[in-house]
C-alpha cells in the first residue's frame, strides 16, 4: 500500500493529474485503459528518478482519469497495431523496431553536438529486435521539417567538403563521422552489413588491373590522406595492380 500511495502521489504532484478530460484513444494503436500499475511500459517512465519534459508529457496525453484511487491511462499494446517489430515511441506515436542507422529521425538526432535531451530521447526509444542497437523508429517528420533539416545538411556538408588540407578536422566541426559510441562497430568477419554514409570516414582502396579488384580498406584522416595496412602497398599485394 506505501508503493501504491507513492505512485499516487507521484502522478499527482504536477505530473498528470488534472486535465485528462480530452484523452483519447490515440488513432491506428492497439491497447486498452488500465491502471498505470498495470501498465507496463508507462510505470515504467513514471518510476523514472529523473523525468523528462516528454516523459510528462506523453503521461498527461495519456492519463484518462481513475479507476479507485489509481490513475487510469491509455497502455498501447507493445506491438502498436498488433504487427511484428512494431512499438510505441517515447513520444507516444506507433512506430517499427529498427536498426538505429536506418531510422532517419534518431539518426539526425544524433549529430554533433549531442543535446542532452536528444541522448535522452534515443536512448528512451530502445527497443527488441534483431539487430544489435534497435530503435523505435516513428513516422517521417513534416515537410517542414525536413526543409529545415536538408538546409542544415546542406550547410554542414558545404563547409566540411571546403577543408581539403592535410590537417584532420575539429571535432567540434561535424565533418568527423559518427561518433563511436551511439552505434555498432565494424569488426572484422560476422559483422553487420552496414549502411550508406554509415561509416563516412572509411575508405575502400581499389587496385587498377583489366579487372579493378577491391582488397584494401583505409580510414579517412583528413581531406587529402587515408591510413591503411602496410601491405596494402608494398609487396605481394601490388602484384594485383596499382592502388
Amino acid at each position: 500500500m506505501k508503493f501504491l500511495g507513492f505512485v499516487i502521489e507521484a502522478i499527482c504532484l504536477g505530473l498528470v493529474c488534472g486535465q485528462y478530460s480530452q484523452c483519447q484513444k490515440p488513432a491506428g494503436e492497439v491497447g486498452e485503459y488500465l491502471p498505470i500499475n498495470k501498465c507496463a511500459h508507462l510505470k515504467k517512465i513514471l518510476d523514472k528518478p529523473q523525468k523528462t519534459s516528454q516523459d510528462i508529457a506523453l503521461l498527461k496525453k495519456l492519463h484518462c482519469g481513475f479507476v479507485g484511487n489509481m490513475p487510469q491511462v491509455w497502455c498501447a499494446k507493445q506491438g502498436g497495431s498488433g504487427e511484428p517489430g512494431t512499438c510505441i515511441t517515447p513520444d507516444g506515436k506507433p512506430g517499427k523496431c529498427v536498426n538505429v542507422y536506418s531510422c532517419r529521425q534518431i539518426s539526425n538526432l544524433l549529430r554533433p553536438p549531442v543535446s542532452q535531451k536528444n541522448m535522452d530521447f534515443v536512448k528512451n526509444s530502445a527497443c527488441k529486435g534483431p539487430h544489435k542497437f534497435n530503435v523505435c523508429c516513428g513516422s517521417s517528420s513534416t515537410s517542414s521539417d525536413d526543409d529545415i533539416l536538408d538546409s542544415r545538411l546542406r550547410d554542414e556538408n558545404k563547409a566540411c567538403q571546403s577543408q581539403m588540407t592535410a590537417y584532420p578536422p575539429k571535432p567540434s566541426s561535424g565533418c568527423c563521422g559518427i561518433s563511436a559510441d551511439v552505434g555498432n562497430k565494424i569488426v572484422g568477419a560476422g559483422g553487420e552489413a552496414t549502411g550508406i554514409d554509415q561509416y563516412p570516414w572509411t575508405a575502400l582502396i581499389e587496385y587498377e588491373t583489366q579487372i579493378p579488384l577491391l582488397l584494401c580498406g583505409g580510414v579517412l584522416i583528413s581531406g587529402r590522406y587515408v591510413v591503411t595496412a602496410a601491405h596494402c602497398i608494398a609487396g605481394v599485394t601490388l602484384k594485383n595492380g596499382t592502388p
